[in-house]
């Protein structure tokens, strides 16, 4: 029952909570301007530059993956939960491959680890 279920049990306060998260992140970094700016910029740079560009949001969004997953640790969210939320969302970002590769042997250490 949805009455039973904390906050925490809740994927769309996840969800939430990264976007946030991904949000105040590129702000710091520089790179919270508007969509169509971001895509005028990219299809400006170089094929060197475009993958640096998107090695760097990668490395953002598995950084705060990583953190997101250790908070959820520290509050007891059952750890198939965790798998499942965790993974939706790489789905929803488009995480780049040797970062989802990173985030999956995270997940296996975590529902590997005791309680």
């Amino acid at each position: 029952r949805s009455s039973d279920l904390t906050l925490w049990d809740q994927v769309q306060f996840w969800e939430d909570a990264f976007l946030d998260a991904v949000m105040l992140e590129r702000e710091g970094m520089g790179m919270d301007q508007g969509p169509q700016e971001m895509i005028d910029r990219y299809l400006s740079l170089g094929d060197h530059d475009r993958k640096r560009l998107e090695d760097d949001e990668d490395r953002l969004l598995a950084t705060l993956l990583h953190n997101m997953v250790a908070f959820m640790l520290m509050v007891k969210v059952n750890k198939n939960d965790i798998r499942k939320k965790v993974r939706r969302l790489m789905g929803k970002c488009h995480i780049g491959l040797v970062q989802s590769q990173q985030i999956n042997e995270l997940l296996d250490k975590v529902a590997r680890s005791e309680e």
